[in-house]
């Protein structure tokens, strides 16, 4: 799977070139088909942490590009760097979306316009061919299983989004339950108006005259 991944991934780069554009460096990738063949179950391989993490550190790398590094008030270009991957990392971890290997593009990205705008696309498609081949090759055997989760608003232990919208949904139901149950006990016991009536009219006809 690693294998087949990674191929399709150089293939693809290197088309990019051929059109005419830098396009992305496959070997930002090799770290991330460790996680998904080798730790399938861990949180920090699944879909949402590897583009969102991505996506983060490309953009504070962008961010951090923009401080000056040359004249009079210029900052080392080290010192930018490591603030680039600082800001990478406690980002990742303030958001709760961790996936370890894509802290490196925060210092690539900071550390020359080699890597533009135009970049975070093709690493988006990247990170897309990444997740489906790996989806589908992983799901050929019936002990595998890839995604853990999509959305991810629940870890895998307690089933995953699909587990925390059904827990959802039982919470709801037990609450909305004893409700119904009251509404509906009180409409037993509520006597009908002919009931009444009859009930008025016999107390009347027992009367003694």
């Amino acid at each position: 799977g690693a294998f087949l991944t990674m191929l399709v991934l150089l293939k693809m780069n290197q088309s990019l070139q051929v059109d005419g554009r830098i396009g992305f460096d496959a070997g930002w990738y090799t770290s991330t088909l460790c996680i998904i063949f080798a730790l399938t179950p861990a949180s920090v391989g699944q879909p949402r942490h590897i583009f969102l993490a991505h996506l983060w550190n490309m953009l504070v790398g962008l961010a951090c590009r923009e401080i000056p590094t040359t004249g009079e008030y210029g900052l080392p270009l080290m010192w930018v760097q490591a603030l680039a991957v600082a800001l990478g990392i406690s980002g990742q971890a303030y958001i709760g979306n961790l996936h370890p290997p894509a802290t490196g593009l925060s210092m690539i990205f900071a550390s020359g316009p080699k890597w533009t705008w135009r970049t975070i696309v093709d690493v988006m498609l990247a990170d897309m061919v990444v997740v489906i081949i790996s989806m589908l090759y992983l799901n050929l055997s019936e002990q595998g299983q890839y995604p853990m989760y999509w959305v991810g608003l629940g870890w895998a232990g307690s089933g995953g989004t699909r587990g925390v919208v059904k827990s959802k949904v039982r919470s709801l139901k037990r609450a909305v339950a004893p409700a119904s149950k009251q509404s509906h006990e009180g409409l037993r016991r509520r006597p009908l108006d002919g009931d009444q009536n009859k009930t008025s009219y016999g107390a009347i006809s027992n009367l003694p005259v």
